[in-house]
């Protein structure tokens, strides 16, 4: 599988289940670090432990994104952890 999105950090909100955790899965196969978020740890966690079997690198945080300092706060981890993307061209 090509490596589309490789030295890439993405954040999937509503990565517990169905959608989400299909797209975390998938971002990870194509080489990005994932951030996997949703308002439901315990299947947040087993979103994040999917990816780590898998050979992915991902990072787990629990919260709500509708609450605008819980999302300001999960950018400012992603890019702490992650670094700062630089772009697309």
């Amino acid at each position: 599988m090509e490596h589309w999105f490789e030295n890439e950090a993405v954040i999937v909100t509503g990565a517990g289940g169905g959608i989400g955790r299909a797209a975390a899965l998938l971002f990870s196969r194509r080489g990005a670090r994932v951030v996997v978020t949703d308002i439901r740890r315990d299947s947040a966690e087993v979103t994040a432990g999917l990816i780590a079997s898998d050979g992915g690198e991902s990072m787990m945080i629990d919260g709500d994104i509708g609450n605008a300092a819980f999302a300001s706060a999960l950018v400012e981890e992603t890019v702490r952890r992650f670094g700062r993307a630089a772009g697309r061209s």
